[in-house]
């Protein structure tokens, strides 16, 4: 979880040349868009799995929520450029495609590692009063000049609505109906947890190599 302190989706690396700097962040709004456009393919499988209605309820409403986020982030990626076309013959970086490979498969087998993986790649709550905080940090990115404004405001504002939403908190949804965890599944929802953090790491390592051809 440090490591990814350091390698944030809205952070972009230290660099002085302009190009560098471009790549790191259009391959990260690219990672943010590639995520939330499969969101439903292993969120729809958790819903499935449980038979508990106020959990039921919860994620439901969070897929509701998030319905229309891949076309928002897709209209800033028209704006850096790229073509309907060349949107849907984009990839995602290999560890990506682990993400998105491991939350469906918990989603279908250990809801309760699922929550966990799945609170790692929400974007933690915070009180409307620090959004200035957020806002500061998407200021810095902008004068940079390295993407146009139009760009980045869709990424922005669906951060900024993850925030007020505390979309940060569902991994408790699937903790508060579950019976006192014992060691060897503490240890199975670490050990997964892990996994997914190394993916995300080795994602952000990996993004300027993977999309150095924009």
């Amino acid at each position: 979880k440090a490591q990814m302190k350091e390698k944030s989706l809205t952070k972009i690396q230290t660099s002085n040349d302009p190009e560098t700097l471009r790549n790191n962040l259009v391959g990260k709004l690219l990672s943010l868009y590639f995520l939330l456009s499969e969101f439903p393919s292993h969120l729809s499988a958790a819903i499935s799995q449980t038979n508990i209605q106020e959990l039921n309820y919860k994620l439901s409403h969070h897929l509701s929520a998030e319905y229309w986020s891949p076309h928002m982030l897709k209209s800033g990626l028209l704006h850096l450029g790229y073509t309907l076309e060349a949107i849907n013959e984009l990839k995602p970086t290999p560890p990506i495609l682990g993400m998105l490979n491991l939350l469906r498969v918990l989603a279908r087998t250990d809801l309760l590692s699922y929550g966990a993986c799945l609170s790692l790649m929400e974007f933690p709550s915070v009180s409307r009063d620090k959004l200035e905080i957020v806002e500061l940090e998407w200021s810095k990115i902008e004068a940079l000049d390295l993407v146009p404004v139009k760009a980045l405001e869709p990424f922005k504002q669906h951060q900024f609505k993850n925030f007020i939403d505390f979309h940060g908190l569902i991994s408790e949804d699937f903790f508060k109906h579950a019976s006192p965890l014992g060691p060897a599944l503490q240890q199975q929802i670490k050990e997964n947890a892990y996994i997914f953090v190394e993916c995300q790491v080795d994602a952000l390592t990996r993004i300027d190599t993977h999309y150095n051809n924009i």
